[in-house]
C-alpha cells in the first residue's frame, strides 16, 4: 500500500508539473501583453515656467519644470564620455533641450540617466565621433535628426530600428506599404521624405513624433490604430498626397504645423478626445472642404486653419453657445465664416 500511495503521489506531482509547463507560455503572453500594448503610457503634462531660472550643475545648465523635474538646457564640458545624471539636487532629469551637443567633436560615448524621457531635436546631430550610445527604457520621444550624422546612428542597420520605450528611430527598408511592428510605441522621424504610399499602425502606437512622415509626398493612406495620443510638430507637413484625415477618438493633441501644406486634404475628422490644437496645424491646406470639430476644443490658435480657402462646412459636436466660447485667432476667419452645423455626430 505504501508503494502504491507513493506511486500515486508521484503521478499527481507529475501531472501538476506537466500542466504548469503547458500553461507557462500562456501566462507569459498574458504578462508581456500588458506592457506591449502601451496601456501604461500617458502624455506628461509638465510645463516649463516662462520665468524658469537657468542653473548650473557640473558641466550642465538646466531649468526646472512645474512638476519639479529637470530639463537640461546646455553642456559646457569637453569630455569624450558624457553621462547625463539621473537626478540634480534630488530632482529627476527628464529631458534634453534641442541642439545641446550639436556638432560636438569631443563626445565619443553617451549614457543617459535612468529618468530621461525626451531628447530634443538635433540634440547630438553632427557629433562625428559619437559611436557608443546607451539609452534607458523611459525614452519615448527622440526629436528629429537627434542623432543624424553620428557613427552610432549610421551603424543601426536593422529594417526597423527600435530603441528606448519602443521608439522607432530609423527605417532602413524600401517598401512603399509599411506595417508598423507591434513592438513600436512611438515613431520618431523614421519616414521623413520616404517614398511610402501607405502606413498601418497597430494599437501599440501612442505617439507620432516630430517630422515623422514629413514631406512623404506620395503618402495617401494612413491607418492610425485606436490608441494614438499625440501627433507632434511637423509630423505630416508636406504630405500633399493625403486625400482625407480621420483621427482616432484617442488623440488628445495635434501639435503645431502637424499637417501644414497637406494640399490634397479635402476633409478632416478629429476624434472626440482632442483638447489641444497647435499653431499652424493645418496652415495652407487649401482643398479642405469639410471639418468635424469636437466640443473638447477651447482654442483655435494662430494659423490653425489659415489658408483653408475651400472650407465651407464645419460639423461641430457642441451647441452654438459652446462654439462661440471658443477662443479663436482672427487668422481662422475662413473656419468662422463657414456653414456651422451644431450638435453634429462624428459620422465615422
Amino acid at each position: 500500500m505504501k508503494n502504491g500511495k507513493c506511486s500515486l503521489t508521484y503521478r499527481r506531482i507529475y501531472a501538476v508539473a506537466l500542466a504548469l509547463i503547458l500553461l507557462l507560455p500562456l501566462l507569459l503572453v498574458s504578462f508581456t501583453g500588458c506592457s506591449s500594448n502601451g496601456s501604461d503610457f500617458t502624455l506628461p503634462n509638465r510645463v516649463l515656467p516662462k520665468d524658469a531660472e537657468t542653473m548650473s550643475y557640473s558641466y550642465f545648465r538646466y531649468k526646472i519644470y512645474d512638476d519639479d523635474t529637470v530639463l537640461i538646457t546646455a553642456y559646457k564640458g569637453e569630455s569624450e564620455s558624457v553621462v547625463v545624471p539621473d537626478e540634480i539636487e534630488g530632482r529627476p532629469v527628464v529631458a534634453l533641450e534641442d541642439s545641446i551637443f550639436y556638432q560636438n567633436q569631443q563626445i565619443k560615448s553617451l549614457k543617459l540617466g535612468k529618468n530621461v524621457e525626451r531628447i530634443g531635436m538635433r540634440c547630438f546631430a553632427g557629433c562625428s565621433f559619437l559611436k557608443d550610445v546607451t539609452l534607458n527604457k523611459k525614452v519615448w520621444s527622440i526629436g528629429a535628426y537627434a542623432f543624424s550624422g553620428t557613427p552610432w546612428h549610421s551603424s543601426l542597420t536593422d529594417e526597423f530600428v527600435i530603441v528606448g520605450d519602443g521608439v522607432l528611430l530609423k527605417y532602413n527598408g524600401d517598401a512603399v506599404g509599411i506595417e508598423i511592428p507591434d513592438t513600436v510605441r512611438h515613431i520618431s522621424d523614421a519616414f521623413t521624405m520616404k517614398n511610402i504610399v501607405s502606413v498601418t499602425m497597430g494599437d501599440s502606437v501612442k505617439t507620432i513624433g516630430e517630422f515623422a512622415f514629413a514631406y512623404a509626398s506620395l503618402l495617401c493612406n494612413v491607418d492610425f490604430g485606436e490608441s494614438l495620443l499625440l501627433i507632434d510638430k511637423y509630423a505630416f507637413t508636406g504630405c500633399e498626397g493625403l486625400p482625407s484625415l480621420v483621427l482616432p477618438s484617442s488623440v488628445e493633441r495635434v501639435d503645431l504645423n502637424a499637417f501644414e501644406s497637406c494640399y490634397g486634404l479635402n476633409s478632416v475628422r478629429f476624434g472626440d478626445s482632442l483638447t489641444y490644437l497647435g499653431e499652424n496645424a493645418f496652415f495652407g491646406c487649401s482643398q479642405v472642404r469639410m471639418l468635424y470639430l469636437p466640443s473638447t476644443i477651447s482654442e483655435l490658435p494662430i494659423g490653425a486653419f489659415e489658408g483653408c480657402s475651400a472650407l465651407e462646412l464645419v460639423l461641430y459636436a457642441g451647441d452654438e453657445k459652446q462654439f462661440k466660447s471658443i477662443v479663436a485667432d482672427t487668422s481662422n476667419y475662413l473656419l468662422l465664416d463657414a456653414t456651422i452645423v451644431y450638435n453634429a455626430t462624428n459620422g465615422r
